[in-house]
């Protein structure tokens, strides 16, 4: 049977996000927690997403983490939907980071079809 896109993007990024591991070690070499970012605009690392993380808090309502994400996601929308770059990776593991979100609290939940950003 085969997965729906949505499914499959969401798989997907679980994967990516799951996969990335930082050590105590890099980061005090001062390589910190750093990813290349090859075809994205923006650089993820620098943003600031606090607009995020202090209104989604644990237990992490679905209404309030969701306004914010995708309000804060926005301006960035049609590059992180663009699924043949690997900005949406990096925003997510970004975003999962300064949260220390676990996994779910955004995609699947927040985003609709392909999109990353609604």
């Amino acid at each position: 049977m085969a997965l729906s896109r949505s499914c499959a993007l969401t798989a997907l990024v679980f994967v990516l996000v799951s996969s990335l591991e930082f050590s105590a070690s890099s980061s005090e070499l001062g390589i910190g927690r750093r990813l290349f970012q090859s075809g994205c605009s923006v650089d993820y690392s620098k943003l600031d997403y606090s607009p995020i993380t202090s209104v989604c808090k644990d237990p992490y309502p679905q209404e309030a983490c969701c306004n914010a994400y995708n309000q804060f996601c926005s301006p960035h929308k049609s590059e992180l939907n663009n699924l043949n770059e690997m900005c949406a990776m990096y925003f997510t593991s970004y975003l999962n980071m300064a949260g220390t979100y676990p996994n779910g609290v955004f995609i699947g939940r927040c985003n609709s079809g392909n999109n990353v950003c609604n």
